[in-house]
């Protein structure tokens, strides 16, 4: 029945975002009889479009994650989900490289950073990566672009505090999973060389 596996996919990442299931194990598949589904007319006919729209398990993945990072998400919350698409698919698509690039640059203009060793840095409490997030220095998805780009941040970063970090970089890689989803290979590099390239004409 059209529109069944987007709406399976769905309850898949419901299932995921809850921490009830594994949904990479688990191919993001919630279960929902074709029956069950059929009696659901409205959301028969909206599902049905985000499956012509969006007809792979990928696509449908990254169609629904903006809208699931962002809270709790009800089935038939149709708009909400787009107006979230739309809005992440416009901050993580043309663009990208350059407001990272700037991004970095300010922070070195403004000696909020020194330089990209700093990063690493644990002279207090918390890090310094952890502490340009607290400040608002740093959006939580700036901070997932940063990882993905230099993955070393979440490898060997160490807090002097227990808690605060260490779930804070839970929540990091939790959304890396699905970040990386959207950025290629060629994206990536180009990412990479424009943190290069920030910090270099920096010093």
């Amino acid at each position: 029945m059209n529109g069944l596996e987007a709406y399976k996919t769905f309850l898949g990442m419901g299932l995921h975002f809850r921490g009830t299931v594994d949904g990479w194990k688990y191919n993001f598949s919630g279960k929902c009889k074709p029956e069950t589904f059929a009696t659901k007319n409205r959301l028969v006919y909206q599902y049905a479009k985000i499956e012509r729209d969006h007809p792979t398990k990928l696509d449908q993945i990254k169609f629904f994650y903006p809208a699931f990072k962002s809270g709790y998400v009800k089935p038939d919350a149709i708009g909400m989900m787009h107006g979230c698409y739309g809005r992440f698919e416009k901050e993580f698509g043309f663009g990208l490289v350059s407001k990272h690039k700037a991004w970095i640059e300010g922070l070195m203009k403004e000696h909020i950073l020194l330089d990209f060793f700093e990063l690493f840095a644990c002279s207090e409490m918390l890090p310094k990566f952890y502490q340009l997030y607290a400040e608002k220095h740093m959006t939580h998805d700036q901070a997932v672009v940063l990882c993905l780009v230099v993955p070393e941040l979440l490898n060997t970063v160490v807090s002097n505090e227990p808690f605060v970090f260490e779930a804070w970089k839970v929540k990091l890689e939790f959304d890396m999973k699905f970040m990386q989803l959207y950025i290629s290979g060629p994206l990536l590099r180009q990412l990479k060389d424009a943190t290069v390239a920030a910090f270099k004409n920096s010093n």
